[in-house]
């Protein structure tokens, strides 16, 4: 009976403390001064078609900018480090149109056929072999990479598994690609069958242009998402039938090389 009066007691002292930590009385005084009217003109004023969206680097983000440096001040709100309340970094902006990636003698359109990864991509040329491993797993009964060194070469990988075979892993595409880089590759091609789909309801979104940290770009592995119709191209070049490889699978005896820029 005493270890449940001490247990409780103690349960009791450390809520009264944890309250005590997370009430702060100047945070409350300032909290009962906000009204509801006042939030509602600040949001109907930055929402406005008079800040154009607020885009960043654009006009409308620098004049809602302008807006609340205009109001920190009204409130009595003091710059920090004098730096008139902003802190200045460099953003890269990356349009990605009329990119074209030539393989199996075609040309493949950007946000047509596929789409690319990082979001920015530092400048380089591309020229190198593609070689298709198949699924791109590594396990001791299946091994895509058993007789293909691919370090420094681009790699295409199917989606999906062997039939009828028990893997020790769970592979999905994340851990398929990751696995291509830890074993050199400089590209990544990869069938994604969703892709066209989400192409079609999400066009908008990737065809946007794309803003990272100067500091953020650097020289890393393309990823290349390629729908079924680039797909089924490129495995026809290789004399491989994507149909049949989707209703029977891919045996390790499956494999070609050709060029890619």
């Amino acid at each position: 009976m005493k270890n449940k009066i001490k247990t409780l007691g103690f349960i009791l002292i450390a809520t009264l403390s944890v309250n005590a930590q997370v009430f702060d009385k100047d945070a409350w005084e300032f909290a009962k001064t906000i009204k509801s009217e006042q939030l509602k003109e600040h949001l109907y004023t930055i929402a406005s078609d008079e800040f154009e969206g607020r885009e960043t680097g654009k006009k409308g983000q620098k004049m809602a900018m302008e807006y609340l440096i205009e109001n920190f001040k009204s409130y009595g709100i003091g710059e920090c480090l004098e730096q008139n309340y902003t802190q200045e970094f460099t953003l890269l902006e990356q349009e990605q149109k009329g990119v074209l990636l030539n393989c199996a003698n075609q040309s493949f359109i950007y946000n047509k056929d596929f789409t690319l990864s990082p979001k920015v991509i530092g400048k380089q040329q591309l020229e190198e072999d593609l070689v298709f491993v198949g699924y791109g797993i590594e396990e001791d009964k299946y091994n895509s990479y058993k007789e293909n060194s691919i370090k420094g070469k681009a790699v295409f990988i199917m989606d999906g598994l062997p039939a009828k075979l028990e893997l020790k892993k769970e592979w999905t595409i994340k851990k398929k690609i990751a696995l291509a880089k830890e074993k050199g590759a400089t590209l990544i091609m990869y069938y994604n069958p969703k892709l066209k789909e989400n192409l079609q309801k999400y066009g908008h979104y990737y065809g946007k242009p794309k803003l990272v940290l100067e500091e953020d770009v650097k020289k890393e592995v393309i990823l290349v998402a390629a729908t079924e119709e680039m797909t089924a191209s490129i495995l026809k070049a290789g004399k491989l039938k994507l149909k049949k490889i989707l209703k029977k699978g891919l045996s390790l005896d499956d494999g070609f090389t050709m060029k890619i820029s």
